[in-house]
């Protein structure tokens, strides 16, 4: 004979099950989130191998892949970093990712100034700058155009070359912003919650959006976008695939 308590707690069991399964259809990330206590590499791994494909559709063309691989932790500087492969169709360029306590910078040589992508703690409203020195030229450079994105003049190049050109997709003005943190379904199907969605100026009015998910790393950019509340751009990629090589 089942009792009145078993069938509560029966109950309870159900609902809390029912509950799991579908938790990860219904997460809602909070604006005020902050990681202040998140490592850096949470929001961009880099072991080796892992490896993300992007497709990446420009204005008034054909829609294509942008691949980006972890590579080998090999000696940089007066430290180490890790490389870091982009590929679109035969171009390849190689960067090299240097990880501190509290940040992540992408080096596109050992002659180039380093770009910092991520800042921790990552609090909604934080600024900082991609770059150590900020004078008026580069705070009003916006040269990175679209043919640096698409990496089409350092073809077949993997060393560290002084003629290295993007090989991670910002453009843009200096100044990074940590917007909110939100919850998103990608074109494919896929949803990602608790990314952080992280902003700066971009030509004219525009903004530019990079889109980060705790263990997956970049999984959206949209470049010059002129609505913050759906933004689409001139420039939009979204991750179709991720994991590990062999």
């Amino acid at each position: 004979m089942i009792n009145k308590n078993s069938k509560i707690v029966a109950m309870i069991l159900i609902l809390s099950a029912f509950a799991w399964g579908c938790s990860g259809h219904f997460v809602t990330a909070s604006d005020q989130a902050s990681f202040s206590n998140t490592d850096v590499v949470e929001y961009f791994p880099l072991d080796e191998s892992y490896q993300a494909t992007f497709e990446l559709t420009e204005l008034n063309r054909a829609s294509e892949l942008i691949v980006f691989k972890v590579g080998k932790k090999i000696p940089f500087l007066e430290d180490s970093a890790v490389q870091w492969i982009s590929k679109i169709g035969n171009s390849v360029d190689t960067g090299y990712v240097v990880v501190s306590s509290n940040s992540l910078t992408i080096y596109e040589s050992s002659n180039s100034a380093g770009e910092k992508i991520l800042d921790i703690p990552l609090t909604v409203g934080k600024s900082w700058s991609r770059y150590s020195t900020i004078s008026a030229g580069i705070e009003d450079d916006f040269t990175i155009i679209i043919t640096d994105n698409k990496l089409t003049n350092d073809t077949g190049n993997t060393d560290d070359s002084a003629v290295a050109n993007k090989s991670f997709p910002t453009d843009g003005a200096a100044v990074m912003t940590v917007d909110k943190y939100e919850s998103i379904q990608l074109s494919n199907g896929d949803y990602y919650s608790n990314t952080v969605r992280i902003s700066n100026d971009g030509v004219g009015s525009t903004k530019n959006y990079y889109w980060f998910a705790p263990g997956v790393g970049l999984v959206k950019y949209v470049i010059g976008s002129l609505d913050a509340n759906e933004p689409t751009g001139n420039i939009e990629a979204e991750l179709i695939s991720h994991g590990f090589t062999q």
